[in-house]
């Protein structure tokens, strides 16, 4: 995935540069890499798989006995495409194109913490699954407690300090002081809504490991009956930051439904206690780091004190968030002292 990402990006560059700097031919290589990644991660697949006794074939009965589970997230991801997209259509209708871009732009910067998440949650799902299916049923509690903590400690630092300091970091990014003002307040309900929604994929991932498809379809058909009414009716009256907004309040609906799901049959305790230790608890560390950030920047920050304030910011608030959260910072602890200061 980095060999192809990095095809893909330097790749781009390249044919801009020497062939013709054209939408149509950027998107021209980004079908080409997509195609040849595709081919050849199907070429790598069926070569392991055919590494076992047997060749592998093609199986109607397999699919047929996953038919439940596949349709299920069909309908999900569906419906997930639905309410992650519909914003950017409706907008693109209903609002100048000047306004649309200020959305994309914010859009953009907000989505990058996903990159993050999605990664980290596929690295856990397996192991979820596989502690469900001998019935360690104690032991997935842990390590689902240990998850969410991961996803707090990396995804809520960042995204606080981007609330806090958005401007300024798009008026470095961009140079354009009126695209940073048109889009940074746009840009901190997007993170918040961002944040809410990757910090959920723990509870998510656990859902899927113990094949409660159907109520994670419930939660997502709901959302679709409540929200794309709401985003509509936000966008005519609000413009932009009515899409940004619902997003927020759908961040929140999934991370909150999705816990509830996950907590069905425990007490409030056993709920509550890990939901401040593994949420609330790195999220205000997280805050409290930003407001200062944001207090010594002052106005009008240099590009160096705005980095520097980032560096430091990003450091502490990951120091500070990883000290609230126990069973993490334990782990991270005992690794720091059973490796050696200095090795060969």
């Amino acid at each position: 995935l980095v060999f192809w990402g990095t095809v893909r990006g330097f790749g781009s560059i390249a044919v801009l540069c020497l062939w013709e700097p054209s939408i149509e031919i950027f998107f021209l290589w980004q079908i080409i890499v997509g195609v040849t990644q595709v081919a050849m991660m199907r070429w790598a697949l069926w070569r392991r798989i055919n590494d076992a006794e047997g060749l592998a074939s093609f199986s109607w009965r397999e699919l047929h006995s996953l038919k439940g589970f596949a349709g299920g997230m069909l309908m999900i991801t569906i419906i997930g495409a639905l309410l992650s997209q519909s914003d950017k259509i409706i907008l693109s209708r209903l609002v100048s194109l000047e306004l649309f871009g200020f959305y994309t732009l914010a859009w953009t910067v907000a989505s990058g913490l996903t990159r993050v998440a999605t990664p980290l949650i596929q690295a856990f799902s397996p192991h979820f699954t596989e502690l469900v299916s001998v019935g360690k049923h104690e032991e997935m509690q842990q390590q689902l407690s240990l998850a969410s903590q991961v996803m707090s400690v990396l995804i809520l630092p960042p995204a606080v300090l981007i609330v806090v300091i958005g401007e300024p970091i798009l008026t470095a990014w961009t140079r354009n002081p009126l695209v940073a003002a048109g889009a940074a307040p746009l840009l901190s309900l997007l993170v918040v809504g961002t944040a809410f929604a990757s910090c959920s994929y723990p509870a998510l991932s656990a859902l899927y490991s113990r094949k409660q498809i159907g109520a994670v379809v419930a939660i997502n058909f709901l959302a679709l009956v409540i929200f794309m009414p709401l985003l509509i009716w936000a966008v005519v009256k609000i413009g932009a930051m009515g899409a940004a907004l619902v997003w927020v309040l759908y961040g929140i609906y999934q991370y909150v439904g999705y816990q509830f799901l996950e907590g069905r049959g425990r007490t409030l305790t056993s709920v509550f206690g890990p939901l401040m230790q593994n949420f609330v608890a790195p999220l205000l560390t997280s805050v409290l780091v930003a407001v200062l950030v944001f207090l010594w920047l002052g106005d009008s920050p240099s590009d160096i004190k705005l980095l520097l304030s980032l560096c430091v910011g990003l450091i502490l608030s990951w120091l500070a968030a990883l000290f609230v959260c126990g069973d993490l910072f334990g782990i991270v602890a005992e690794k720091v002292k059973c490796r050696p200061l200095f090795s060969r």
